[in-house]
């Protein structure tokens, strides 16, 4: 464990947040591991799941949750990295609205007085109605100790009388003839300071049950084809809880794909543009027979057992990637899988899959160029610089508004600033990554005969 928690830590950004699902069993081990790779300050709290309602067979005491440890990478930028939960308070309730609704938006009403075991003579005062009646708390009309005060001190109710937040309205039920209320507003707290009205959420889960996860994968495979999923709406909430809606999300135990399955139903439900990237090591063939054909269901739309038509989720891109190795030896063969390969992660990096064969007029051969089009997006990678100079004369006929990102593979360790001198206008140039870089360093072949480019090549 401690390697592959070292890892997801180096891969986190500064804001990036990790939440790690374990039961009873290595919680407390788990915990003390986390502290002490990701660092105890970082640590954000600990999910309480309620799996399952009970567990007839168990010995002793019935064991119905899991735990999901939550750490952030910036723990003092956490109330902007966490979203709250917008749903926690009922908008309906804002039905009113007076002469400050611009600023301190619709608002409702609640009673000034309340009974409290606190009692004070000095909350137990009188406010003044318009007809000049007297009104002490619980609709007295003179002073009594019955236990009841008002909410806020003379002096802030003051202020809130003479400045809206305080309302003496007639009430006919009322022996007095008038009710005190105060005013709760949307936009601002009973001081006038401008808030959100948003409160977090929660670290107890008890509303979302695993067999909401075997009853998802019986619907979209006939069967149970795994045995430890978790359900979608689970995974949901942990992304939710993210205020970024462009987040990367990154799943290194796949297992049945739910987390790239939530990514999705949440960005069609919420209008988000997450990433998700899914790592398996494929056991029992489960990447490509699991988690890629639920996914990939998921998209198209699928049928339940009961004969139930379930809408895909249409405007998602699914790609399957399987790792290789590229031999080190400095060979030809070695240097084109590389570069094939290459262009894979340099697709990834800039969400732009659709590759065209063609580049203007020209027809591009793979081992010297390939070119990558997602609407207005445009990518070009070039892995033969002798090519440069034709391609370039045929990106001076394009559009002015042409604007191409290109990345060149090549031994040349200077800008390649000078060889686009003339579109510079047109094109965007990108460095390679050094890791792709070096690694292109020690597979390129020996130096041999310079290659001809000649036009049926391009």
């Amino acid at each position: 464990m401690l390697p592959r928690l070292s890892f997801a830590r180096d891969l986190l950004t500064n804001d990036g947040v990790i939440f790690i699902s374990i039961d009873d069993n290595e919680h407390a081990n788990l915990k003390l591991l986390c502290d002490e790779v990701l660092g105890r300050e970082k640590f954000i709290c600990n999910y309480i799941w309620q799996k399952k309602t009970g567990a007839a067979d168990a010995k002793g005491i019935a064991v119905i949750t899991e735990y999901i440890l939550v750490y952030c990478m910036n723990p003092n930028a956490s109330s902007d990295i966490f979203a709250y939960n917008k749903e926690a308070f009922d908008i309906k309730r804002y039905r009113f609205s007076d002469e400050y609704a611009s600023i301190r938006g619709p608002h409702y009403f609640d009673s000034l007085d309340r009974g409290s075991i606190r009692y004070s003579d000095s909350q137990n005062f009188p406010i003044i109605a318009p007809d000049g009646t007297q009104l002490y708390p619980n609709d007295r009309t003179e002073f009594i100790n019955d236990g009841w005060t008002w909410k806020w001190s003379k002096e802030k109710v003051q202020w809130g009388l003479e400045n809206g937040f305080i309302a003496v309205v007639p009430n006919q039920k009322k022996k007095s003839g008038w009710s005190v209320k105060y005013k709760i507003y949307l936009n601002v707290d009973n001081e006038g300071n401008i808030i959100k009205k948003n409160v977090p959420f929660k670290n107890l889960i008890s509303d979302i049950l695993n067999t909401d996860a075997t009853n998802e994968i019986k619907d979209l495979f006939g069967s149970k084809a795994f045995s430890y999923a978790k359900p979608t709406a689970l995974i949901e909430k942990f992304i939710s809880n993210i205020e970024n809606k462009d987040s990367k999300i990154l799943d290194f135990f796949a297992g049945s794909g739910t987390t790239l399955h939530a990514t999705m139903q949440l960005n069609a439900e919420d209008g988000g543009h997450r990433k998700c990237i899914l790592v398996t090591n494929n056991e029992n063939n489960i990447c490509e027979e699991v988690t890629y054909e639920r996914n990939k269901r998921v998209i198209n739309g699928y049928k339940t057992p009961k004969g139930e038509e379930v809408e895909g989720l249409k405007a998602n891109n699914l790609r399957y990637y399987q790792i290789d190795h590229v031999e080190r030896e400095s060979s030809l063969t070695a240097k084109r899988k590389l570069m094939a390969a290459s262009a894979e992660l340099l697709c990834i990096k800039h969400d732009i899959y659709e590759e065209s064969t063609t580049f203007g007029t020209l027809k591009l051969k793979p081992h010297i160029a390939r070119y990558f089009v997602k609407g207005d997006k445009q990518m070009l990678v070039i892995y033969m610089v002798e090519a440069i100079e034709r391609i370039v004369e045929e990106i001076q006929t394009m559009s002015e508004d042409t604007n191409i990102m290109v990345y060149v593979f090549s031994t040349n360790n200077y800008a390649m600033d000078a060889d686009f001198e003339d579109v510079a206008d047109k094109v965007t140039l990108c460095a390679l990554p050094a890791a792709i870089y070096n690694a292109y360093l020690k597979v390129l072949p020996k130096k041999g005969e310079p290659k001809q480019i000649i036009e049926e090549d391009i």
